[in-house]
């Protein structure tokens, strides 16, 4: 994209990690947003600084039935999970 050659030209590293270039700071995902854009969870990490609440409305019919479907998913896994553990007592 357009956006993502600009920050090539000025040097940025696409892997997550903080960096400044001239006057600009740029933090990793987690530190302003512990918000996981696929289970809806917040999994905030140390560094975390806030919070950025959405829902994705503004997302295609398409993803939201993906992000649905994961978050259902998930929510099985994790409830199979507790159950194993459970019976391993």
């Amino acid at each position: 994209t357009a956006t993502k050659s600009v920050y090539s030209e000025l040097g940025y590293i696409f892997d997550g990690s903080y960096q400044i270039i001239d006057d600009m700071t740029f933090y990793p995902e987690k530190v302003l947003s512990a918000k996981n854009g696929t289970t809806g969870l917040i999994e905030p990490i140390e560094q975390s600084y806030a919070v950025h609440h959405y829902d994705g409305s503004w997302a295609d019919e398409y993803r939201n039935y993906k992000k649905n479907y994961h978050n259902d998913l998930y929510s099985k896994l994790k409830k199979m999970k507790n159950f194993i553990i459970e019976c391993e007592k």
